[in-house]
């Protein structure tokens, strides 16, 4: 059954950004917490300006949502920065090549 083994595939990343969240509320100078190699790329700046990204995953997957039904290959990464006076600010990327390296994910 389709939708079983979806289920199956889906199910265990669900509860990431619960979890991610739990770490930044746990640990008092943990700013941002970051996870990857899952299906789907993901940012959350909170109100308390805490951060969550997950990178997504870099295989090329089959895409079942109608916005962009097919094939897709989104190659997204996390990027840390520092401002002068040393706070970390993260940044959902996507790689584009060579000549334009990268732009920023908007959700």
């Amino acid at each position: 059954n389709t939708l079983a083994i979806m289920g199956e595939e889906i199910t265990p990343f669900f509860g990431l950004e619960d979890d991610a969240r739990a770490v930044l509320d746990n640990n008092e100078h943990v700013k941002i917490v970051i996870f990857g190699h899952t299906h789907g790329a993901m940012q959350r700046y909170y109100r308390d300006g805490k951060t969550y990204i997950n990178t997504g995953t870099w295989t090329r997957m089959i895409n079942l949502d109608f916005r962009s039904l097919g094939q897709s290959t989104s190659l997204t990464f996390a990027l840390v920065e520092y401002t002068e006076e040393g706070q970390p600010i993260a940044s959902l990327r996507e790689w584009r090549g060579v000549h334009h390296p990268h732009r920023p994910v908007n959700f």
